[in-house]
């Protein structure tokens, strides 16, 4: 059986951002909020601005589904809305660090773990690290070539 893939939008830090959440079957709604609360409130961890306490978390007011057919928002009230691949939007309750802005939903992309997202950044890492090594070995032959061109040269 292939999982069920439900996008959840949310506002973080003024920002909209939506990810792919994968269930292994349809989730109960309390599965869901459980699912996508801890996935947002790791992601703001991740995303968190300097003037933003670390005990600020991801506190779910109400989700919303998408209604195709009917091109509107409603409130998620059963799983029987559920459908997989469907679009959900989850506002957080009112804090000092959380303003709902007004923007249009990016394109989903899948949540990637702290695991996840600490290997993708070993891999960016490492290949930074290649480049700039790279760059020093192209610049200190073009110093060795230099030196090497300027020896005998009358100063």
């Amino acid at each position: 059986m292939s999982p069920f893939t439900v996008l959840v939008a949310a506002d973080l830090f003024g920002e909209k951002h939506n990810l792919e959440m994968k269930f292994p079957r349809i989730p109960t709604l309390a599965d869901l909020e459980t699912t996508l609360v801890g996935t947002y409130d790791a992601e703001m961890g991740h995303l968190r601005p300097a003037d933003v306490p670390a005990y600020a978390k991801f506190r779910l007011n109400r989700l919303q589904v998408y209604d195709d057919v009917l091109r509107r928002w409603s409130d998620l009230s059963s799983v029987g809305q559920l459908r997989d691949g469907i679009q959900l939007y989850a506002f957080q309750k009112e804090a000092p660090w959380h303003t709902e802005v007004q923007q249009a939903i990016p394109p989903p992309r899948p949540y990637l773990s702290a695991a996840s997202a600490a290997a993708a950044n070993a891999v960016a890492s490492a290949a930074n690290a290649a480049a700039v090594a790279a760059q020093a070995n192209a610049t200190a032959a073009a110093t060795a070539a230099a030196v090497a061109g300027a020896a005998g040269q009358p100063l």
